[in-house]
């Protein structure tokens, strides 16, 4: 029955279905062993609004929905980068608490958002920027809804999220460009289309027949490296691609840049200047 808090009613009566054939089945719901209600779930949040990574403190008898929700993920054979519930901005007057533009970056990077609602959780897939309108799937039917973030749906409360970011392969960086800084130095930059790389790794070849080599790393977020120690008057290449724990991006477009020649040296020469004599 839903609602009920009370034991359920398989134990010792029913042998218990397998477990790990559905997302509920790690997330606890409805397991009065995992301390959940019939037709309920529990996520937990911090009440000052920062986000509350993986909580696994009341295993093993009780169960986070959020934490519930990377184990499903790690049984199909994802690997989960980061997941965390956070009330949202504003909730009881919080002032760390994940906002409408987060929303939009997470969409913006692929990623679904849960919206927490007072007693139900619903998918969030997509935003509109006028009215702060998100767009939701209320899990009661197939049909796309909508609602004002931070509103409500139906009568239920927008007071959090769940957010789930799996570890995939980040997209490879764009509009890669080199520039001659001296007879020994090429500066490249390039443009980050990922949201979650741990960083870029570079190569660079002499010459457009030669073979590349690892030559840096530089960290998430760096957009331009500036290759020294280099041969004058050189063409020099390079390709750029990123990485996390999901593995290596493809590679950027090549780019290529020529150091500059060394000057060559001053020619000599005389001058003599002759006065008159008085």
């Amino acid at each position: 029955m839903y609602g009920n808090a009370g034991p359920d009613p398989f134990i010792g009566n029913w042998t218990e279905h397998a477990h790990g054939e559905c997302t509920g089945d790690y997330m606890g719901t409805n397991q009065s062993m995992l301390s959940n209600s019939d037709g309920g779930t529990t996520f937990y949040n911090y009440t000052n609004g920062a986000p509350l990574d993986d909580y696994t403190g009341g295993e093993p008898d009780v169960r986070d929905g959020c934490h519930g929700l990377r184990l499903f993920a790690e049984s199909r054979g994802y690997a989960v980068g980061i997941n965390f519930s956070q009330y949202i901005y504003g909730y009881n007057g919080n002032t760390q608490g994940f906002t409408f533009d987060d929303f939009k970056t997470e969409i913006d990077g692929g990623r679904p958002v849960i919206i927490q609602v007072t007693g139900h959780s619903m998918l969030g897939y997509g935003y509109d920027d006028t009215g702060s309108t998100i767009y939701i799937h209320d899990t009661w039917d197939y049909d796309d809804h909508q609602m004002t973030w931070g509103g409500s749906y139906s009568g239920m409360t927008h007071y959090a999220v769940t957010v789930l970011r799996l570890l995939t392969t980040p997209p490879p960086p764009s509009s890669l460009s080199a520039t001659a800084v001296s007879t020994s130095a090429i500066g490249i930059s390039w443009t980050d289309n990922s949201f979650d790389e741990s960083g870029f790794k570079i190569e660079r070849k002499t010459g457009s027949g030669g073979t590349y080599e690892q030559t840096a790393t530089v960290s998430a977020g760096v957009i331009s490296y500036t290759d020294i120690g280099l041969a004058a008057s050189t063409a020099y290449y390079y390709r750029v691609r990123a990485y996390n724990s999901g593995g290596n991006s493809s590679y950027s477009s090549e780019t290529s840049a020529t150091t500059t020649a060394v000057p060559a040296a001053g020619g000599g020469g005389s001058c003599f200047i002759s006065t008159a004599r008085p």
